[in-house]
């Protein structure tokens, strides 16, 4: 009797222990909520517990997609900041990517593959939906790391077109 609980508690455990994330593909991303300013008072959580390799490409940036989740914002502005916080784990070196397009026939967005917990990710289009792809640097194994997703916005610049120049007094010598 006791051999027959203890090998189904292993089997619970490793049914448990392998469970997917909800947004294990980008067909379930995470909607995350755009903060309107450089504060994260809005933010998504995430974990690459149990996730797997997604069918996009595993060659698109350096590190190991084969343990990718996925998360989705509606770009406001031209250009968001992404930041991945309260990274906790055995692996805490997690990187992200930006995809375009219509799961699950995504591309990269150009220039988009970043190897540390934060980038600026410029030239969006307003309104356009841009799916984040967050994966580990290690290859194989089980990351139970976890994390929260931010998006930032910039400020707005208020002198970026000639028709309304800053005033810049001369120094004369």
């Amino acid at each position: 009797m006791k051999q027959l609980i203890l090998i189904s508690s292993l089997l619970l455990c490793r049914i448990i222990g392998f469970s997917q994330p909800s947004n294990d593909n980008c067909e379930n991303a995470l909607p995350v909520t755009i903060n309107v300013d450089l504060n994260c008072t809005s933010l998504v959580s995430g974990t690459l517990l149990g996730a797997t390799a997604s069918p996009q490409s595993q060659a698109s940036c350096s590190g190991s997609e084969d343990d990718d989740v996925w998360f989705s914002f509606v770009a406001t502005n031209s250009t968001h900041y992404i930041e991945l916080s309260n990274i906790v784990g055995n692996t805490t070196s997690i990187y992200h990517s930006v995809w375009t397009g219509t799961c699950p026939s995504l591309t990269l967005y150009s220039n988009s593959c970043s190897y540390s917990s934060s980038s600026a990710v410029h030239g969006l289009t307003i309104g356009t939906t841009y799916f984040i792809r967050v994966y580990s640097s290690i290859t194989g194994g089980a990351p139970n790391t976890t994390f929260d997703v931010c998006i930032k916005t910039p400020p707005a610049v208020s002198n970026d077109e000639c028709s309304n120049p800053v005033s810049v007094a001369i120094n004369p010598i």
